[in-house]
């Protein structure tokens, strides 16, 4: 399946495009396409895809050291997000990246509920 990337200036990706004929989506039907926004910081602060019967939306907060804090999940175009996770993080090396990141999440809707906290652990090797 052809795929196609477009970057911006800073080499971050803002356009991938599946079974691309062109790379503008608006021309080939807005099929199979992720659209990427960031910040000032160079944070990616949402993520949009769409194709022919599906799409999402996810918007990203961070903290001051640039740390995923928030990811909210919005399904099709609700106004009101499905579900939302909370990241902290437990433990990081003696270079200040992180080793342990934990998720708390909360899906919306009749009852709201906590499902589960994810954890991510990393071990990283310098050279």
């Amino acid at each position: 399946m052809p795929v196609i990337y477009k970057y911006d200036n800073d080499g971050r990706i803002v356009v991938q495009v599946w079974n691309a004929r062109v790379l503008d989506p608006t021309l080939y039907s807005a099929k199979d396409n992720t659209i990427y926004k960031y910040d000032a910081a160079g944070d990616r602060i949402e993520e949009s895809y769409t194709s022919e019967d599906y799409s999402y939306k996810k918007l990203y907060k961070y903290n001051d050291k640039h740390l995923l804090i928030e990811e909210t999940y919005f399904h099709r175009e609700g106004k009101k997000p499905e579900s939302k996770t909370s990241y902290r993080y437990t433990s990081f090396d003696g270079k200040g990246n992180w080793l342990e990141q934990i998720g708390h999440v909360t899906q919306y809707g009749p009852p709201a509920q906590q499902i589960m906290e994810p954890v991510v652990r990393r071990k990283i090797s310098y050279y």
